[in-house]
């Protein structure tokens, strides 16, 4: 039964968790200034650390700006003389934790509670108790497939990130995720995630022509075809679809969420797109002018590029564009009333009427609003976080009195003053 499975598992891991846990006891050092650089250093060569602080000059202009603390084991002369992990300061606040489980410098997960144990000493950001939580959830699974106990819906949705990425410590993905996919039966493990029989997941084009499948699994790449009128597009694309040669939205009636990139290069009706809900990639509609048919749209992850949208009235569920926000020739803001967050740049070069953003509060990097003569509808907007360009607003107070520009102000305002300072010389 589980229960005895489970408890066998259990007993077993407590006995090794004690043998490791003796191995792994060691000390924390900190290191404070610039003037222990070459103690740090010293104590990193030849130990087989990628970490860049193995290096005097990174050293020392990383400590100039705040702490590092080193975990060190016991070599097999008992000498406190391993690094393990890595915890760098920078103006008070953990800048980045690093291990040495492999080149990526992820940690390993027999540290996880030493490190723990560490982070209670600082306060620290949220993202930083997610990628703990992450590599807990690996270390669960590998313990799982260690004594071939079966995974959960739930361990299947971490570990093909259906919700998002895994957030680890170290530098691009970490190899425990590969070794945990391993021999892994797809068509099985989707099922088991969406609740369907297995028949209903599809792996390539010609499951598509056999049978109305709810899921395609990876990057669906129909570019070259003009109609598909022999393939059912699912209701789920775990991946990038590319339908750059298709005119017209026909056959998409069923797509609901498009895990990566969405290419409708050429479509110029988006009428069969009632259903889609999520973008997790860009969404690419070059040619579209009206948005008729897109609303249910609630989240595009990266860039909304709507370069020749002249109608967004039927986008009135968008709420978030992770990146950029290409509006280029849009000139009423109307149907974009529950738009919160532009992630990237703010591209409404045309707009005449703001009055439809009167939900926008947040544009992550630049803004540009060239045709713009009057900001109403834009009061809640309270952040740009590099360039304003509104060439034709007399001031960012004209916005809010409280918003906050981080870049380069172009307002009506500095260019009458510069042209004063100009005639006057």
């Amino acid at each position: 039964s589980f229960s005895k499975i489970y408890e066998h598992f259990y007993k077993k891991n407590l006995e090794l968790e004690k043998v490791t846990q003796e191995k792994l006891k060691g000390e924390w050092i900190k290191y404070q200034n610039g003037n222990e650089a070459d103690t740090l250093v010293s104590s990193l060569h030849g130990k087989g650390t990628e970490w860049c602080i193995r290096g005097y000059s990174t050293a020392k202009g990383f400590l100039e700006n705040g702490n590092i603390y080193i975990y060190y084991t016991r070599d097999e002369h008992s000498s406190l003389s391993i690094p393990r992990l890595a915890i760098r300061m920078k103006r008070g606040k953990i800048s980045e934790i690093r291990g040495v489980y492999d080149d990526n410098q992820n940690v390993e997960t027999e540290l996880i509670e030493i490190l723990e144990e560490k982070l209670k000493d600082f306060e620290y950001q949220e993202e930083i108790q997610t990628k703990l939580d992450n590599l807990k959830k690996i270390r669960e699974l590998l313990n799982k497939k260690k004594y071939e106990i079966e995974f959960n819906a739930e361990d299947l949705r971490f570990l093909y990130c259906y919700e998002k990425e895994i957030d680890i410590f170290g530098y691009n993905e970490d190899n425990r995720i590969n070794i945990l996919k391993e021999g892994r039966n797809l068509r099985k493990d989707f099922a088991k995630v969406y609740n369907c029989k297995e028949d209903k997941i599809a792996l390539t084009v010609d499951d598509l022509r056999n049978n109305n499948c709810l899921v395609y699994v990876g990057n669906l790449n129909l570019c070259a075809v003009n109609d598909i009128d022999d393939i059912h597009i699912p209701k789920y694309v775990l991946g990038d679809l590319d339908l750059s040669a298709l005119t017209s939205s026909k056959g998409l009636e069923n797509l609901a969420i498009v895990k990566g990139d969405l290419r409708l290069f050429n479509v110029k009706e988006v009428n069969s797109l009632s259903n889609l809900i999520e973008v997790g990639g860009n969404l690419y509609l070059r040619d579209l002018k009206s948005s008729c048919g897109l609303n249910n749209l609630r989240i595009v992850e990266r860039g909304a590029h709507f370069p020749s949208l002249i109608d967004a009235s039927y986008l009135n569920n968008l709420t978030y564009i992770g990146e950029i926000a290409n509006f280029m020739e849009l000139v009423n803001s109307k149907g974009l009333e529950n738009l919160e967050e532009i992630g990237w740049n703010a591209k409404f070069d045309n707009l005449k009427d703001a009055s439809g953003l009167c939900n926008l509060k947040k544009v992550g990097w630049s803004a540009s609003f060239m045709q713009l003569e009057n900001p109403n509808g834009l009061q809640k907007l309270e952040t740009i976080y590099k360039d304003a360009f509104f060439p034709k607003i007399e001031s960012e107070n004209s916005i809010n009195e409280f918003i906050k520009i981080g870049g380069v102000k172009k307002f009506k305002e500095k260019t009458l003053i510069k042209k004063e300072l100009s005639r006057n010389n």
